[in-house]
């Protein structure tokens, strides 16, 4: 058996994709802890973060006949690292919003019927706000604050610059602002009288 320690990185890649299973050690153990580090500083949740860098190195051991990579290991493994936190991060969004969704249709049900009434008033405003703005500007504040997606991840999708999403973003705002300053004014009164 070979001792891997003295490989450089291209050196290790290379006899990985060749199908040698004994370098794939050494380059977990080169690897796992500073991709930790690099993944728990961003989530700063241990647990999760060893989950994403076992799930990297399955995929890299299970995908290893099918490896095409053009820059070092050492990039491939951190790009690899970051877009699977990234897509947690994005995850845990989507799930904190349903989840607060939960919690608020539960809370909803233990308000007075006044209160009730005033949660439905808001929510048609929010909605009558919305359907006020053009059409792109609606779309583009809709996948950002709604589907929480990046304003490059909409420019994209939208065929559209990011300075373009930045300035629908910013557009949307201001005019929801100013369509629901009456209703913001109903819910802090709200608010102050649950005090």
């Amino acid at each position: 058996m070979h001792n891997f320690e003295s490989y450089t990185d291209n050196d290790l890649l290379s006899v990985f994709l060749k199908n040698e299973d004994a370098v794939f050690a050494q380059i977990y153990k080169r690897y796992s802890y500073k991709l930790f580090v690099f993944v728990n500083k961003r989530l700063r949740d241990v647990q999760s973060s060893e989950e994403i860098i076992q799930t990297i190195f399955v995929k890299f051991w299970t995908n290893r006949s099918n490896l095409k990579i053009s820059s070092s290991l050492k990039s491939y493994l951190y790009s690899a690292a970051q877009y699977a936190t990234i897509d947690f991060l994005h995850k845990e969004a989507v799930r904190k919003k349903y989840y607060d969704l939960a919690y608020f249709n539960a809370v909803g049900s233990d308000l007075s019927t006044e209160d009730q009434v005033l949660v439905k008033d808001l929510e048609g405003s929010i909605r009558r706000a919305l359907r006020g703005l053009p059409a792109k500007c609606r779309s583009v504040f809709m996948l950002s604050r709604y589907e929480y997606k990046s304003n490059k991840e909409i420019a994209a999708e939208l065929g559209i610059s990011e300075k373009t999403v930045e300035n629908h973003i910013t557009n949307a705002i201001r005019r929801l602002r100013l369509s629901l300053k009456d209703s913001i004014c109903v819910v802090i009164a709200f608010v102050l009288l649950e005090l």
